[in-house]
């Protein structure tokens, strides 16, 4: 079967044109003009299609960095604000706190009765304190028996122990009972007295009789007759549950309280009459020191009465015993005082129950705080005052 006409121009004209059209270069301007055409179209729509995400993704990030740049600014503001409010308010406080400080201070320096220490006022000691959270007002550093100028109150306490008791149904008892009467009388007049010729004014409220909420009886079931430092706790603990003493320092307007002990011993008694001297040692924080004289009436063969009582209470505002060394007084000092035959009532006292003879020198004075200096003290060199800061 021959091939038709149609099919054999197809097969043969075909091929001739072609290559007649690509001696003449037609088919390469052809084939270039779509390829640029085409790539003209790649790069419109490529461009466009950058150009349009170019321009929405920085239309965004712009959008994103003025709304971050604003929150950031107005956060920064606000920052800022606080800062210079809290500055203000800094500045403020610390300037307050410094005037606060600064009236603190001066309060402080002109203040006599301040001191810089652990121990406060409504604070106890381990031997005489009171656990009560009420305010005290006793002395920082010398206890409930602090500067003996002002008003002081000696609290009578009559001691019942196993050993020894009180019966005033009894004739001699209740002798002895009068003696201390007039006996506390006479020391406290004394004391008094020698104040004003320091120039001091001193007023001591000592009358139990005439004052009933000076008056107590002490019942121990153990034997209470000496200094045994065992019986210590005993005394404490009595002291805070029965005497009311903060309500006692108001009442009185008194600026001091002495707790006097006084137990109806018997000639044959060894143990001496002591003081309760404050010692600020012996306190942990928070702590205020009672002090008070344990009075033994009799002892050794001889009746205990004013000069010993003065003697002791004189130790609750800082004088010292001057019959033995320490830590304040020299044995130079001792043979010095026997060299002159003293008659200091801190040295020694008569046997005169009723009265007092012995001396007050100025050593004592200086002691207790009635005086800044102290030639004895000075040309010994013996121990500073409590009274000295």
């Amino acid at each position: 079967m021959k091939p038709s006409k149609r099919r054999f121009l197809r097969w043969i004209l075909c091929p001739l044109i072609l290559s007649l059209l690509l001696q003449t270069g037609c088919v390469s301007a052809v084939l270039r003009y779509i390829a640029d055409n085409a790539r003209s179209e790649s790069s419109s729509y490529t461009e466009s299609s950058e150009s349009s995400w170019w321009s929405e993704s920085s239309s965004e990030s712009s959008s994103w960095w003025n709304e971050s740049s604003s929150e950031s600014s107005i956060w920064w503001s606000e920052s800022s604000s606080e800062s210079s409010e809290w500055s203000k308010s800094s500045e403020w406080s610390e300037s307050s706190a410094w005037a606060e400080s600064s009236e603190s201070s001066e309060y402080s320096e002109s203040s006599e009765w301040s001191e810089s220490s652990t121990w406060t006022e409504s604070s106890e000691s381990s031997s005489w304190t009171e656990s009560s959270t009420t305010t005290q007002t006793y002395h920082p550093n010398l206890g409930s028996a602090g500067e003996i100028e002002g008003r002081t109150l000696l609290v009578s306490i009559f001691v019942n122990n196993t050993r020894y008791s009180w019966n005033f149904d009894d004739d001699a008892d209740f002798q002895t009972y009068s003696e201390l009467y007039y006996h506390l009388k006479t020391a406290a007049e004394w004391i008094e007295s020698t104040c004003a010729s320091w120039g001091t004014q001193t007023e001591i409220v000592w009358d139990w009789y005439n004052n009933k909420d000076l008056y107590y009886v002490a019942n121990f079931d153990i034997p209470m007759n000496g200094a045994t430092s065992t019986r210590y706790g005993e005394i404490y603990d009595w002291l805070v549950t029965n005497i009311p003493t903060e309500t006692l320092l108001e009442t009185y307007d008194a600026d001091n309280i002495i707790y006097m002990w006084y137990v109806d011993t018997t000639l044959d008694e060894e143990e001496n009459s002591f003081a309760f001297q404050f010692d600020y040692s012996g306190l942990t924080e928070g702590q205020v020191g009672y002090e008070g004289v344990w009075f033994n009436v009799r002892h050794d063969g001889f009746s205990m009465g004013a000069p010993t009582l003065a003697h002791e209470i004189l130790h609750l505002f800082g004088a010292r015993d001057l019959y033995y060394t320490d830590n304040y007084i020299t044995q130079e000092y001792m043979d010095y005082l026997v060299s002159i035959g003293s008659e200091d009532i801190m040295y020694m006292v008569y046997d005169d129950p009723d009265n007092i003879i012995e001396t007050f020198s100025e050593l004592d004075a200086y002691y207790v705080g009635l005086t800044n200096y102290s030639y004895d003290q000075q040309r010994f060199g013996l121990g500073v005052s409590p009274h000295i800061w």
